[in-house]
Formats: structure tokens, sequence, C-alpha cells
């Protein structure tokens, strides 16, 4: 039997739903990846019951060594050509099924690291790399399929990379974008309810940017307006 791998995961805000004490809980599907002493990183599925902030995770037949620090990394991507001082991480392709369901799957950014014990057990407590975006709408009645973020210029950031090894763990690489958006799996609402979505985010100084913001019915019909932040958006943040 392997030793166990646990993951506390509880100081940085939840990936499933927020809640206002702010604990993150696992999905029973998430996947971690930890970086081996040499080679592409191994994925580690989770083997506790879900919906806990300090779940175990198994990485099958891979066993760790004793007294060994390890960087682990989420989502999960395989990737043999991946480098632990360059990982990958990308905000699009978000998709929001329920109004106001705070659901990150896929995109919380979560880096941590730690040492083995003599039972080659190690304990990984995460911290949050990216932001995460809420938006309230008061749209009128009717079933909408997507949120537009737009710029004049390429100033969203929409994909970057971070080296997993670093204590800072900030992104670098950045490419950005003058669009981005999140798809909305047929949300309705009756015209006298607000429209809640949230999305995951790559922190930057957003001073004296200007962002139109959408929402797209089902008809095709557009729903728009500009909003000005003046303000830094840091890691692990909900704004």
């Amino acid at each position: 039997m392997l030793p166990e791998l646990l993951v506390d995961h509880e100081q940085i805000a939840t990936r499933t739903a927020l809640t206002e004490d702010y604990k993150a809980f696992w999905s029973s599907n998430d996947v971690i990846g930890i970086f081996p002493q040499e080679g592409s990183p191994i994925a580690y599925s989770i083997t506790s019951d879900a919906g806990s902030s300090k779940v175990i995770f198994d990485g099958g037949g891979w066993k760790l060594r004793a007294n060994t620090e390890y960087y682990a990394f989420y989502p999960f991507a395989p990737d043999v050509n991946m480098d632990l001082k360059h990982v990958p991480y990308s905000v699009e392709g978000q998709v929001q099924s329920i109004n106001g369901a705070a659901v990150f799957d896929g995109f919380d950014c979560l880096a941590a690291k730690g040492t083995t014990n003599e039972q080659n057990g190690v304990a990984f407590k995460f911290n949050r790399l990216c932001c995460l975006v809420k938006v309230i709408a008061r749209p009128c009645a009717g079933t909408y399929n997507e949120l537009r973020v737009e710029a004049g210029s390429k100033i969203i950031p929409v994909s970057a990379e971070y080296d997993v090894t670093s204590d800072a763990c900030a992104f670098t690489n950045i490419e950005y974008s003058d669009k981005f958006s999140v798809s909305l799996k047929k949300l309705k609402v009756s015209g006298e309810e607000d429209l809640v979505i949230y999305f995951a985010g790559i922190p930057q100084d957003w001073h004296d940017n200007t962002l139109t913001f959408s929402l797209v019915d089902s008809e095709g019909n557009v729903f728009s307006c500009d909003k000005t932040i003046n303000k830094r958006i840091e890691a692990n943040s909900l704004v």
C-alpha cells in the first residue's frame, strides 16, 4: 500500500462553492500533478471522500522517496515536455452551468511544495495563483448563453506560465487578448433576479482600464455595459 498523500486546501477559497469562511473543498474527479526528481509530472487522483478541504491523492504504482521535497500543482495536464519552472495555465474555455455557482474546476490555479516524512507521506498546503472574479448583472428576463469581456486593445491576460519551485510563484510569459468569454449553459432569469457569474482570471494591475461586459441571450441579443477598473487584482483574491 502506498503512503497517503494529504492535501490541505483549507486556507484558500473553495473550488466548488464559495462559503462565508472561504474554505476549499475538492471534487471527486480532481487530479493533481506532482513533479518527480526527474522527468515529467505524475498524475495523482483523489482516493478519499470528496467534499472536504483535506483529502488523499494516490499516484498508483508511483512511490515517493522519503525526506525528499516535491512540487504539486493543479490543474493537471499530461505533458511529457512540461518543465516545473514553466507550468502552463490558461483561463480560456470556462463554463458556468448554474446561476450563482462558483465552480472553477480545471481553472483554479494552485501550487504547493512539501517534503516527505519517514513513511514517504507528504502533506501539501496549496496556494492560489489566480484570482476569482464575480460578475453580478440584472438583465431582462430570458435565457443567457455567454458572458463576454472585451477591451479596446490586447490588455486581457488569457494564458501564462509559472515556476512551481519559486516562493513567489508569480505568472510570467503572459499572453494577452482583447476579448475573453465564459460559456453559460442556458442560464434563465426572470428579470427580477440577479445573474451571478464567476470565473478565474490572471492577476494584474487594472488601473485606468475600461472593459466592456456583455451578456448574450439565446436569440443573439447582446446587452453591454462599460466598467472602469481602478485597482490591482492580486492572486487569491475575489473581486
